[in-house]
């Protein structure tokens, strides 16, 4: 039993190495890619900052504006607190919607993104983030592979029904008509490492700004040896979209519990900044045709 123990500890570890090795991308020395935000002249950096000021604090804002995008990374840290939180409603809203005690993450990342509007069409942030069949064949950089690769496979809203004692889930169309506070929606995603799960969505709204929270609703597994990576609500993705006054703060966060193992800090920060940005840059173009369509609806 102790060697079928350790056979597993050992593929276990291997897989992961390998897992946030061909993960990694361009992201990997924390800084964002181009679509961060548009140059900013001086006068537009100052203006940024004090738009900025009313959700970060000074240090915060000034580094945000100047740069396009600022990066925490903590792992196994005595403090796994989240120090880049914006202080804003919308950011009340969501963490009001589950406890912090309820997640003991190991792994924590957090990313603020600046982008300058290019023009004051309204659009609307909540139906890009219910869009999640548009997230299906998403795409980033490896640098490790040396070319680009596929996020999700699949990706598909589904409804949950009963078939005795199992749980069946059906596809439905994407969730982009009615209010969108408060929505919570099940949806199949698949990627190449780790296959097709479940994850539930929740989401939030003020006034034009929009955010969402995603869990984990199944245990993650490496199918190929039957070995449990994460445990369901063990990973927690948020991401949240700030319509400011000619700009788009926008804040991620994922913060997961998984098997501690050494060595892995630079991969861990590697694959989940890649993660995110991939989101992050889908959800700009997404913005960016909405914000040039001539036609009104999404």
């Amino acid at each position: 039993a102790k060697r079928i123990y350790m056979k597993r500890k050992c593929a276990l570890f291997f897989f992961l190495f390998a897992f946030f090795a061909f993960t990694e991308t361009n992201s990997a020395d924390g800084k964002a890619t181009a679509a961060a935000t548009s140059a900013l002249g001086e006068d537009e950096v100052e203006n940024a900052v004090k738009v900025l000021s009313h959700i970060l604090d000074a240090k915060t804002a000034k580094e945000l504006a100047s740069v396009g995008s600022v990066f925490l990374y903590k792992y196994k840290n005595a403090d796994m607190k989240n120090e880049l939180t914006p202080s804003s409603l919308l950011m009340k809203k969501i963490t009001a919607s589950f406890s912090e005690s309820d997640l003991a993450p190991v792994f924590l990342m957090e990313g603020l993104y600046l982008y300058k509007k290019e023009n004051d069409k309204p659009v609307d942030v909540s139906k890009i983030l219910r869009n999640i069949s548009g997230l299906e064949g998403l795409t980033y950089y490896s640098h490790t592979r040396g070319k680009m690769r596929t996020l999700y496979t699949k990706s598909f809203t589904v409804k949950e029904t009963g078939n005795g004692n199992k749980t069946v889930y059906e596809k439905i169309p994407d969730a982009l008509e009615g209010e969108a506070d408060g929505l919570k929606i099940s949806a199949w995603q698949e990627d190449l490492t780790f296959g097709g799960y479940v994850y539930g969505y929740e989401y939030f709204t003020d006034g034009a700004s929009c955010g969402m929270v995603c869990r984990n609703k199944e245990t993650v597994l490496y199918s190929v040896f039957n070995i449990k990576v994460i445990s369901p609500e063990n990973l927690r993705i948020i991401f949240a979209v700030h319509d400011m006054e000619g700009f788009l703060a926008v804040y991620c966060r994922t913060e997961a519990d998984f098997t501690k193992l050494p060595g892995l800090e630079k991969k861990l920060k590697n694959s989940f900044s890649s993660r995110a940005e991939a989101l992050y840059t889908w959800f700009i173009g997404e913005y960016k045709k909405s914000a040039f369509r001539r036609d009104e609806r999404f």
